[in-house]
């Protein structure tokens, strides 16, 4: 049995959308400096302007791992849908990983004069230590979920979408919630709170984000509808920003994570709303199709173009919205240009897992 491929439009427009937030998400990370003393130096409206950049970025991520629930949970899984699975797509991704592994090794030597260290890139090579990259990271996850996918498709088969609604809920309250509640603690003073209870077989919060996916190719949200899918969305994004702001006012410097509440109402809203879209003038459509197309390219390459800009635009010279602006724009354009270029070669649909 072969495993299903079908062109879904409007997924083409949630993989460009995600990759824009997560290099809106890294030009913020390059140019701003996580530290109070520097931040206080900045006006207001730069304050704002950062995190809420720094906040909406965070979406590509769970954008990225929904539409991996969506295009992969649902399918005919069997034991060899599995195999082929494992071969076509896990192999194929794992090597993928492997050969940018190593090619970052070579960058972090001639850039960062970071000197060659067997036992320390075989750490890297198999997955116990991190490459000192701030992207690679979400690279082991994803090789992790992909192993599990098939079982999971399996198991949700065998049940009815309701019922998933009571261990969504009570593994949302503790991944999603908790994380919320602990931040409002630390911002007024009070005792934290550590979550006992275990959340482990859920996948955590990107476990979470897949199976969320997989409830939208189920219909779950069909009936709610798209303005209440903004106002929820638009809401949940001014709480989350609005948090980190009255932490900072409490000399406290907040950088989200994964698991906030906030960030998956605002995510998940917003994918739905993607997953409505059905009119985009064809031009514009041309340039999603191209960017979707070489979207996990651009992940790959674009902190090797990303981190040597803090040489060329220095934020001392520019304010920091600016900065931050000019980052964003030039990583998109030149990561854009050069994945495309090199995929004119045969090797380049290899080094980028392209299909």
């Amino acid at each position: 049995m072969k495993l299903e491929k079908r062109h879904i439009a409007w997924i083409d427009i949630a993989r460009t959308f995600a990759i824009l937030c997560v290099l809106l998400n890294h030009a913020v990370d390059e140019s701003w400096a996580w530290k109070l003393s520097v931040i206080n130096s900045y006006k207001m409206v730069s304050r704002v302007f950062a995190y809420s950049a720094y906040t909406f970025g965070r979406i590509g991520v769970p954008v990225f791992l929904m539409i991996s629930g969506y295009l992969l949970l649902d399918r005919d899984w069997n034991h060899e849908t599995c195999i082929k699975f494992w071969k076509n797509n896990w192999f194929k991704l794992f090597i993928c990983t492997e050969v940018w592994w190593i090619i970052y090794e070579v960058y972090l030597n001639v850039y960062y004069k970071v000197p060659y260290d067997i036992w320390e890139i075989v750490k890297h090579l198999t997955f116990l230590k991190m490459i000192p990259l701030p992207h690679v990271w979400y690279m082991t996850k994803i090789l992790g979920i992909y192993i599990l996918i098939p079982f999971v498709g399996v198991a949700l088969k065998h049940f009815d979408t309701k019922i998933i609604k009571f261990p969504l809920l009570l593994f949302g309250f503790y991944v999603f919630v908790c994380p919320v509640i602990s931040i409002i603690l630390t911002i007024i003073g009070k005792e934290n709170i550590a979550v006992q209870f275990s959340e482990g077989y859920c996948g955590g919060e990107f476990g979470m984000y897949v199976i969320f996916g997989y409830l939208i190719k189920k219909d779950l949200f069909k009936d709610i509808k798209t303005v209440w899918l903004w106002i929820v969305a638009i809401i949940s994004f001014v709480v989350t920003v609005f948090i980190q702001m009255l932490a900072l006012e409490k000399d406290i410097v907040l950088n989200i994570w994964y698991d906030n509440g906030g960030l998956l109402l605002c995510s998940v809203c917003l994918m739905i709303i993607i997953s409505r879209t059905n009119k985009i003038p064809e031009q514009i459509m041309l340039v999603i199709k191209s960017l979707s197309k070489y979207s996990f390219g651009i992940y790959l390459t674009h902190e090797l173009i990303l981190q040597p800009m803090r040489s060329v635009i220095r934020t001392t010279d520019f304010p920091i919205v600016i900065c931050i602006i000019i980052r964003y724009l030039m990583t998109i354009l030149l990561t854009w240009g050069v994945v495309a270029l090199i995929c004119r070669i045969k090797i380049g649909k290899v080094l980028f897992n392209i299909r």
